[in-house]
């Protein structure tokens, strides 16, 4: 076989090869849009981990929201994924079951394993003894925050939940704090030293504390 030839062959096996490179790649790039699409950018625990009770979508929510409720319930304790699993069940149950709520009332749950379990989500208005919340996202912090580690993982988890609320559009680049504790004797002075470590605390000092 000639010179020229040669040069042919290589050149459409040098194509084939291109080919097989970029059908690669495009495979990776739609298996990882599927997979963030359906772990949150990994962000959080999706609620088909925990339930089959399909979501009630409705009402939703406006976006950008333009506030966050911070909810401390110290009875909710979980420290492993096993465990912070079946407190989602419990939540949920307890909403539906007492309360005659439609699903598990808030947005995200943190538990002690330093995970965030979806609820509503970002799209689904919240519930809380009041009814429904038009205009916020509630986030929950379980545990008695007793453990200093532990307590920054939760917080650096919800940073980075809120980022990326910030990033998607569904929270307002203006958004600011509420916080309700659910008892007497919640931890307010642990919440004073979280607050050094959120900007939008200082930008917004008036907290409510119920």
């Amino acid at each position: 076989m000639d010179l020229e030839g040669n040069r042919e062959i290589q050149a459409k096996k040098n194509a084939l090869y291109l080919a097989v490179i970029l059908l690669l790649c495009l495979t990776i790039t739609v298996g990882c849009y599927f997979f963030i699409k359906d772990n949150g950018n990994g962000l959080y625990i999706k609620r088909d981990e925990w339930t089959s009770v399909v979501s009630i979508g409705r009402p939703f929510l406006d976006h950008p929201v333009k506030k966050v409720v911070l909810y401390f319930e110290p009875a909710y304790r979980c420290e492993t994924r096993e465990e912070c699993l079946d407190l989602m069940r419990f939540i949920q149950n307890t909403n539906m079951r007492e309360m005659r709520w439609p699903d598990i009332g808030h947005s995200f749950i943190v538990g002690g394993d330093g995970d965030i379990y979806e609820g509503r989500g970002w799209d689904v208005q919240p519930i809380d003894a009041k009814g429904y919340i038009a205009d916020c996202i509630s986030i929950v912090f379980t545990g008695w925050f007793e453990d200093k580690e532990k307590e920054e993982e939760q917080v650096k988890a919800v940073k980075r939940l809120l980022k990326e609320g910030l990033h998607l559009n569904k929270l307002h680049s203006d958004y600011e704090f509420e916080v309700k504790f659910s008892c007497y004797g919640c931890p307010e002075n642990n919440l004073d030293e979280m607050k050094k470590h959120w900007p939008y605390w200082s930008k917004h000092p008036d907290i409510l504390r119920n």
